[in-house]
Parts: C-alpha cells; sequence; structure tokens
C-alpha cells in the first residue's frame, strides 16, 4: 500500500510539477519548494542551484523558506549551504524578517528573527514557541534592534484580504524618532508607496496581503530592510 501511495504522488507531481524557466524571472516559492525536497529532474536542478548561487534574492526567499520549514532536513548542496550561511550571517542584523498566516482577523506568526511586543515585554520567538503561544487577535507588533536603531513594526488586518502597516524607527539609547528618514514599500523590486518619517511613524494602508519589502533608508544610506510576508 506504501508502494502504491509513493507512486501515485509520484505520478500526480509529474502532471502537476512547476516548470523552471530560468531567463525568464526567477523560480517561484513552489520551485524552490520543491529543489529543497528533492522533487526536480537532476537538469532542473543544476539550473535552480546556479541561479541560486548568483541571485541575493532568490537566496535570500530561498534562505528564508528553509527557516520557516523549522527543524527539517534537506539535501542541499555544499556550495549552496556555505553561500546561504554566509548571507545569513550578512543579513542577520540588518534585515528584519517577518512571515504570517491570516485567518480573518487573526494573524498566526510563522517566522521572525524579531521579538513580539506584548504589553511591555519584548518576546523572542523561541519563548513564544514554548509557551505555545502563536496566534495575535487583530494586530501584532514586532522589535528588532539594527545596530543603533529600534525598529517597531506592527500589523493589523482591516478589510478581508488586506492589512495595515505601520513603521516606526528610533535610536535605541535615546528613545528619540529618527526624522528625516524614508520608508519605502517595495514588491517584486518595484516601489508601492514612500514616505519621510516625520511623526511618530510611517503607515501603509489598506495592503493586499501578499510578500513586500520595506527599507528604512536615510539621505546617506540604506538603514534597514523589512520582508513581510503575509500568506492565507
Amino acid at each position: 500500500m506504501p508502494e502504491k501511495l509513493e507512486e501515485l504522488l509520484k505520478t500526480f507531481y509529474r502532471k502537476n510539477k512547476p516548470v523552471l524557466k530560468i531567463g525568464q524571472g526567477h523560480p517561484g516559492e513552489d520551485v524552490l519548494a520543491c529543489y529543497s525536497e528533492g522533487r526536480l529532474s537532476s537538469e532542473e536542478l543544476s539550473k535552480v542551484s546556479e541561479h541560486l548561487a548568483g541571485c541575493v534574492l532568490c537566496a535570500e526567499a530561498f534562505l528564508t523558506q528553509l527557516r520557516v520549514a523549522g527543524g527539517k532536513k534537506y539535501n542541499i548542496p555544499y556550495e549552496l549551504r556555505a553561500r546561504l550561511k554566509a548571507i545569513a550571517g550578512r543579513t542577520a542584523d540588518s534585515v528584519f524578517e517577518i512571515v504570517l498566516k491570516s485567518a480573518g482577523n487573526v494573524f498566526e506568526l510563522i517566522y521572525s528573527n524579531g521579538q513580539v511586543l506584548l504589553g511591555q515585554d519584548l518576546i523572542p520567538m523561541q519563548d513564544l514557541r514554548s509557551r505555545n503561544i502563536k496566534d495575535f487577535r487583530d494586530t501584532v507588533s514586532m522589535v528588532k534592534d539594527v545596530e543603533s536603531i529600534r525598529i517597531e513594526i506592527k500589523i493589523n488586518s482591516c478589510a478581508k484580504g488586506y492589512f495595515n502597516v505601520i513603521v516606526s524607527a528610533r535610536n535605541k539609547k535615546t528613545s528619540k524618532l529618527l526624522k528625516d528618514c524614508r520608508v519605502s514599500l517595495i514588491q517584486s523590486e518595484s516601489e508601492l508607496e514612500s514616505y519621510i518619517l516625520d511623526k511618530s511613524a510611517v503607515a501603509f494602508e489598506r495592503v493586499l496581503l501578499g510578500k513586500y519589502r520595506l527599507e528604512i533608508s536615510s539621505q546617506e544610506s540604506k538603514i534597514a530592510d523589512i520582508s513581510v510576508d503575509i500568506k492565507l
């Protein structure tokens, strides 16, 4: 019986597997998932490995996917593992990652490298898991320190299929607002909205569920990247 089930799954995959077309864009999440699980042909595996070796954006997306998967072990080529490790070390302090699942007005926290703000307390992701806390009604607030700056992201539900995201950045020691910084909402490398941080926070309202990047920058340089991925 298990052998028949395995054969049925293989047949289904052959008929429905995602098609990888390097040169026509980046591999999607479904292709990366199949890659990590060894469900691509040797030719496709080679193409994805080559693409990930040369594309930082896709390598970072794949790294996030592996983090979300938790303790699962995948057969990843040594060279790519070394690259992912280097990216993880480089982005750990400057990239703020948040992955949520939306169900009506409830958010399930899938992954974050920041801390959750509960009342006045900052709770790391691993502590939330040990306390079996994963669901947040209406609003979830996350905090991450990037060098001397404390970034707070507040995500709340609005109409079905939409969310609001509120961003603030302050000096960690003085708690003073970082004025004249620009906060941009980006999707697929296209800037959707951009505002100057001149009050307490910048708000992006009625944003469709999906994957976005928030970039905080000064006139001189980029301060931080925030990756926000909210799934249904």
